[in-house]
């Protein structure tokens, strides 16, 4: 029987392989799964932060990187995306300010 880590992996690659041929939904599936075997994994959470942008889900891209911020509070990507899905949701300037806030905080 495969590990906990095993499975991840799989779910992971088979999930990057769906965002590499667009098909974004399949791609969350695998990516709930992902998290259902370790919340505290960052890549599953900004995969799928990266599929809900391109569904226009904005509001649900923003619930995936808020996991990931929990964590990694500094994290980039994390906050690039966060920006984006508040661009798009119109709250420009919340965004500008979480994400300057946090850039000029630097790492930790």
């Amino acid at each position: 029987m495969p590990t906990k880590e095993e499975q991840y992996a799989k779910f992971k690659d088979q999930g990057n392989a769906h965002v590499a041929k667009q098909q974004y939904r399949e791609a969350l599936r695998c990516y709930d799964k992902c998290i259902t075997l370790n919340r505290e994994m960052v890549p599953a959470h900004l995969n799928s932060a990266l599929c809900h942008l391109k569904l226009e889900n904005y509001k649900r891209a923003i619930g995936c990187v808020e996991e990931v911020l929990k964590l990694e509070p500094s994290n980039i990507k994390a906050l690039y995306r966060r920006a984006a899905a508040n661009k798009e949701l119109k709250e420009i300037p919340r965004s500008c300010e979480r994400f300057e806030i946090r850039c000029r905080k630097g790492p930790g």
